[in-house]
C-alpha cells in the first residue's frame, strides 16, 4: 500500500505544478512554441524457414515507427506524447506463408498505441517523469527488437548531485508488450526466461504488471527499483539495481565494466528469490556472467560466458523485456534458463577503410542445456549470425540481419534474415 500512496501523491504532486504552471496563457503558449518532434520510420522485413520437427517457412513485411511531440519547458515542466504504430504490408496473403507474427499485433493486424503520455519536472540535479514512458533497465525494459517496443506506466526519478554518482528510483505499474512478445505466445517456460510473460494477450494495450508476468488473475502492485550507478574510478563504471516485483519476487542485477589498455571487462550478477505472497511459487535464480574484449585496427571483439548452475529451479524469470545477459543470441536467450552454460564470440568491423560508412558483425553462441533444464534437457543450441549496418546518410540507415539457429529445441532448426530501414528525424 506504502508503494500506492507514493505513486500517488507524486502524481498529484505533479498534477499541481502543472496546473499552476501552465495557467498563465503566456507560458502556455511558450512552452508550444518550443516543442518539438522527433521520431522514426521504420520498414521491417523477415523470412525464417525451419527445418528439423518443425517444417515451416515464415515472412512478413511493416511499416511503422513512432512520432513523438515534446513541448517546452515551464518552470521545470514539460510534457511528451508518441503514437507508434506497426502496419502490415504482407502478413501471410503475398507470400502464402505463415506470416511472421512478431511484427504485428494479435491475429497478424495492424495496430497503434499512444504508448507515451506523460509529465517530466527537472529542477537542478533532479528530475523525475510519470505516465506512459519508454524505459531501458536492466530487467525492465524496450526490448526493441521489431516494429514496436515494450512500453511503460509509471513514475521513474533520477538525482545527480553526488559526483560521479546517479541515483535512480522507479515504480511501474504496467506494460504494454511490443510486437516481439507475440514469439512466445504459448510456451510459459521460453516466455518467463526470454523477457515476456504468460499473458500473451497483451501486445498493444497496457496491463498490470504482474497479471503480464504470470497470467490473468496475478495482479500486483507493480514492480519497484532503485539504483544506484558509480563512475568515480577510472576507466569503470559500476552499477546496482534492486528490483522489487511485489508478491513476486526481488531481483538484485550488479554488473562492472572496466578497460585496461586495450583490454575491456566486464561481469555481471543476477540473483532472484520469492517475496510476499510468492504468485510464481519457490524462486531461486543466480545467474553469473563475464565478458572480455580487445579491439585492433577497425576491429572489435570480445568473448562471454554465463552460468545459472545445475539447480533444476534456478531459471532467472525476466518477464517485462529486461534481457542484459552478454551471452544472448539474436533470437536464442537460453542463457536465463535452468541448468546452462553459455559462451558466446564476437566480432565487428568497421568498414571505413573500405570506403563504406557500414559496419560487420558477426557471431556464434551456444548453450549447453543440462538435464535440469526444463526446455530441452542434455541438450546443445547453436546460433550462429551477422549484422550488416550501412548508415547512408545521418539519418537513414539500412540494416541486414541474419541468424541460424540449430538445436534451439532439440531437432529444431532454422535460417533467418531481416532486412530493416530506418529513418530517424
Amino acid at each position: 500500500q506504502g508503494n500506492i500512496n507514493i505513486k500517488k501523491i507524486t502524481s498529484i504532486s505533479l498534477s499541481l505544478v502543472a496546473a499552476s504552471s501552465l495557467m498563465a496563457s503566456d507560458s502556455l503558449s511558450s512552452a508550444l512554441k518550443e516543442s518539438s518532434v522527433s521520431g522514426q520510420i521504420r520498414s521491417f522485413y523477415i523470412n525464417r524457414d525451419h527445418a528439423g520437427i518443425v517444417e515451416s517457412a515464415r515472412d512478413g513485411l511493416a511499416i511503422g515507427g513512432h512520432v513523438k511531440v515534446t513541448t517546452g519547458t515551464v518552470n521545470g515542466l514539460s510534457a511528451t506524447v508518441a503514437l507508434y504504430t506497426s502496419n502490415a504490408v504482407d502478413s501471410n496473403n503475398l507470400f502464402e506463408d505463415d506470416y511472421a507474427k512478431t511484427l504485428f499485433g494479435e491475429g497478424g493486424d495492424s495496430y497503434s498505441i499512444l504508448g507515451e503520455a506523460n509529465l517530466k519536472y527537472v529542477r537542478d540535479d533532479f528530475d523525475i517523469t510519470t505516465g506512459k514512458m519508454k524505459l531501458n533497465t536492466p530487467l525492465v525494459g524496450a526490448d526493441d527488437a521489431r516494429m514496436v517496443p515494450n512500453l511503460f506506466q509509471g513514475t521513474v526519478a533520477h538525482y545527480k548531485g553526488i559526483k560521479n554518482t546517479v541515483l535512480a528510483a522507479a515504480h511501474v505499474t504496467a506494460i504494454a508488450d511490443g510486437s516481439f512478445s507475440n514469439a512466445y505466445g504459448g510456451d510459459a517456460e521460453l516466455a518467463i526466461t526470454s523477457g515476456y510473460g504468460m499473458d500473451t494477450g497483451s501486445t498493444g494495450k497496457f496491463v498490470n504488471m504482474g497479471s503480464h508476468a504470470l497470467g490473468t488473475g496475478n495482479d500486483t502492485d507493480g514492480v519497484s527499483a532503485v539504483a544506484v550507478i558509480y563512475t568515480g574510478i577510472a576507466n569503470t563504471k559500476v552499477q546496482v539495481w534492486d528490483y522489487k516485483a511485489h508478491d513476486i519476487l526481488n531481483a538484485v542485477y550488479a554488473q562492472v565494466d572496466t578497460k585496461v589498455g586495450n583490454i575491456s571487462l566486464s561481469a555481471q550478477y543476477l540473483g532472484e528469490s520469492e517475496i510476499g505472497s510468492e504468485l510464481a511459487g519457490n524462486v531461486d535464480a543466480n545467474y553469473y556472467g563475464v565478458k572480455a574484449g580487445t579491439s585492433f585496427g577497425n576491429t572489435k571483439a570480445y568473448v562471454a560466458y554465463s552460468t545459472t548452475g545445475d539447480d533444476a529451479n534456478g531459471k532467472v524469470i525476466t518477464t517485462w523485456g529486461g534481457i542484459p545477459a552478454f551471452t544472448q543470441g539474436m533470437v536464442t536467450r537460453h542463457m536465463f534458463q535452468a541448468d546452462v552454460d553459455a559462451t558466446k564470440v564476437v566480432a565487428v568491423h568497421n568498414l571505413k577503410d573500405q570506403g563504406m560508412p557500414a559496419t560487420l558483425a558477426v557471431y556464434h553462441a551456444k548453450f549447453d542445456m543440462g538435464a535440469n533444464n526444463g526446455y530441452s534437457a542434455n541438450n546443445t543450441a547453436k546460433e550462429t549470425g551477422f549484422d550488416f549496418k550501412y548508415n547512408v546518410e545521418k539519418n537513414f540507415q539500412l540494416r541486414l540481419r541474419a541468424n541460424y539457429a540449430r538445436d534451439f529445441k532439440a531437432g529444431l532448426d532454422w535460417d533467418e534474415y531481416r532486412v530493416i530501414a530506418n529513418y530517424s528525424f
